[in-house]
């Protein structure tokens, strides 16, 4: 199994588009129950989530949340199938362990430090042996 490679969510030069577009977009039956479910306060803390639903719902939902729920959905379901052939998923796994680049939070640090921040590292003295 090789699934194509995908990506969740839109492109940076559609931002702008679908912000504008957000008020008026229908959406999806899921995403009103979800958003109607943590305003009942199911999850509880409904008062600490209001401002997030409103901002979502109705202050112009300006990370696309709604624009992401359905495509999100849909990932997951690819994932919890894949999921259930665990010979595939730990072959997906292990090949996406290995693909990946090299990464250090030490190194990247580092290159933070020295080439956006500008500054240099602080010598730790050591006590004596």
């Amino acid at each position: 199994m090789n699934p194509t490679p995908q990506h969740l969510g839109c492109q940076a030069d559609e931002v702008p588009r679908l912000r504008g577009e957000r008020r008026a977009l229908k959406t999806d039956p899921r995403f009103d129950k979800v958003v109607g479910l943590i305003r009942s306060g199911l999850f509880g803390w409904e008062e600490y989530f209001a401002p997030i639903m409103d901002a979502i719902t109705t202050g112009g939902d300006y990370y696309l949340v709604a624009n992401d729920f359905v495509p999100y959905i849909e990932a997951q379901a690819k994932v919890d199938s894949l999921y259930r052939d665990q010979a595939a998923w730990n072959r997906m796994s292990i090949m996406s362990a290995a693909g990946m680049g090299k990464f250090s939070t030490d190194r990247t640090i580092a290159e933070y430090a020295k080439d956006i921040w500008g500054v240099q590292p602080c010598v730790v003295p050591q006590p004596h042996a």
